[in-house]
């Protein structure tokens, strides 16, 4: 069987579609007890409780990744003792923290080549 098949900019040619013999059963499916579905094809109950599995799992990944950070945020803090003395240490010894004096060094002119 030969069909028309449409293309943009007003091209066309003819396809051929091979003869098929499909049958369909209609059948209805009775709704289960506490079944939630969403929209005409929605999800069943077992799509739900997987992605519920899913989300819980992402979720707790989540936490477990933020309690992570938080403890190594809590080792990484030092006690306040520490840092004044780091800092107190640091203000005593200004000379040793400074670098060294600059000498000075005076400019010669380079003769102009003719």
């Amino acid at each position: 069987m030969r069909r028309p098949w449409f293309h943009a900019k007003g091209r066309m040619h003819y396809r051929r579609l091979g003869k098929t013999h499909v049958y369909m059963h209609i059948v209805e499916v009775p709704a289960m007890e506490n079944e939630r579905r969403l929209g005409r094809y929605g999800w069943t109950n077992k799509q739900w409780e997987k992605h519920e599995r899913q989300q819980l799992a992402d979720l707790q990944e989540k936490q477990r990744a933020q309690q992570e950070q938080e403890a190594a945020a809590a080792e990484a803090a030092q006690p306040v003792e520490a840092v004044e003395k780091q800092t107190t240490a640091a203000q005593e010894q200004p000379a040793a923290a400074q670098p060294a004096e600059a000498v000075e060094v005076e400019a010669v002119e380079k003769p102009k080549k003719e």
